[in-house]
């Protein structure tokens, strides 16, 4: 039609590729409203199901599919939240939504212990920094 094409400059270009995918985020808090563990979701159309394995985030080095094994939780109140990272922010989709956490059968730890052990399970990981335990 007579009209000139339109091409990226080299600076467009290097900032499109260097832009974060899409992604979808559960995170889920303590009772003090501390970060437990943020969960990826998936980001294709359709219903999808993300589940927590109630643990922190481990101690070792991350690994591709998994942010290691840490310690069980603690029984008690989480909250959980739905966010998405899109066009570079994140943008929350969901209000927290409040959870039991409870202990199955007879606890090999005393109920006593359990605060001193969640205690010394903060302090021995260097990702928890204090806030992995309510």
């Amino acid at each position: 039609q007579g009209e000139d094409v339109f091409y990226p400059t080299w600076e467009e270009l290097k900032a499109e590729d260097r832009e974060h995918d899409p992604a979808v985020f559960l995170t889920v808090r303590d009772g003090n409203g501390g970060v437990v563990r943020r969960i990826t979701g998936s980001t294709s159309a359709g219903v999808h199901r993300a589940s927590w394995d109630l643990r922190y985030p481990g101690f070792g080095p991350v690994r591709a599919a998994s942010d290691g094994n840490g310690p069980m939780a603690m029984p008690g109140t989480y909250t959980v939240e739905i966010s998405r990272w899109f066009e570079g922010r994140l943008e929350n989709l969901t209000d927290r939504v409040s959870f039991e956490v409870v202990a199955l059968g007879e606890p090999t730890i005393p109920v006593q212990a359990r605060a001193a052990t969640a205690a010394f399970n903060t302090e021995a990981s260097p990702r928890c920094q204090g806030s992995c335990v309510a």
